[in-house]
């Protein structure tokens, strides 16, 4: 979706991960761990971090000046939660915490989706019975996409 805007789009992801990457239109990969993209020299405009598992000056020597880093989650959340506020002040870059709201755009979203303008990945449907396999597989970081586990609703088919 982004290419319509001309953006540069770099993912960061594991070996095994790198030639999906790669299908779906990413401009540059880079392999984690073995290469640590915020030593590399390159800045960038924006990081989007799923992982927060690095230093705030690590993220920081990495974005560009008027850079924004955003995470939504990861190892070191919590500390990043306490010392984000206190670098914002003194640095001409930004380090923001993303929290989503349930449903938020849920509507844009879909036409996106029925318009094929995006397309959702999913890495793999399991069923509630499989939840232990799903969650470890999550875990271990061997996904790629969403994982889905299917649920059958409580409720009968239909109500008389």
């Amino acid at each position: 979706m982004l290419k319509k805007y001309k953006v540069e789009v770099t993912a960061v992801d594991r070996a095994g991960k790198l030639e999906q990457l790669r299908s779906l239109g990413y401009d540059h990969v880079i392999e984690y761990p073995e290469v640590d993209f915020t030593r590399t020299g390159k800045q960038y405009d924006f990081i989007l971090d799923a992982r927060t598992s690095k230093s705030v000056f690590d993220y920081l020597r990495a974005l560009k000046p008027g850079g924004i880093y955003a995470t939504v989650g990861g190892d070191r959340i919590f500390r990043f939660m306490f010392t984000a506020p206190f670098i914002n002040p003194f640095v001409k870059k930004r380090l923001k915490l993303v929290s989503l709201r349930a449903n938020k755009n849920l509507t844009y979203i879909n036409e996106l989706i029925e318009s094929g303008e995006i397309r959702p990945v999913i890495d793999r449907v399991f069923e509630f019975t499989e939840i232990h396999e799903a969650l470890s597989r999550f875990l271990r970081a061997e996904h790629f996409g969403k994982v889905v586990i299917r649920m059958e609703s409580p409720w009968p088919a239909s109500v008389e």
